[in-house]
């Protein structure tokens, strides 16, 4: 069974690739885990997600993000000059546990080295 939300392809895709623990794009990863760390420090457990209460699927999600960042195997920078913003977040999107806002989050990581979610924590 496919865990909901996410295609069989994705799926596909999260077992067969690496997920090093130092791979491209280290700033957009140290972003990405600082903002893991806030959601757990301010949040706690997210009792209001009902599949997740006992742990903070939010947290998860920028865990989960990081990896499949740390692995690309294509240039998210020769994507944004190719397609431009729209494109590279179309593209985000095709990767394993990303989806539309959390690609958004990325693409401007890489473009701004910020994002809104991380300067409304800090």
């Amino acid at each position: 069974a496919v865990q909901r939300g996410y295609s069989t392809s994705q799926v596909f895709l999260a077992l067969t690739r690496r997920f090093p623990l130092v791979g491209r794009y280290p700033e957009i990863v140290d972003a990405l885990r600082e903002l893991e760390r806030y959601e757990i420090a301010c949040q706690g457990d997210d009792h209001a997600d009902r599949e997740f209460q006992r742990c903070n699927s939010e947290a998860l999600e920028y865990a989960r993000a990081a990896a499949v960042v740390c692995g690309l195997e294509w240039s998210l920078g020769e994507e944004i000059g190719r397609s431009g913003r729209a494109g590279a977040v179309a593209l985000l999107e095709k990767e394993p546990y990303i989806g539309k806002f959390r690609a958004g989050q990325i693409v401007d990581l890489f473009q701004t080295g910020t994002c809104a979610g991380l300067t409304a924590f800090r």
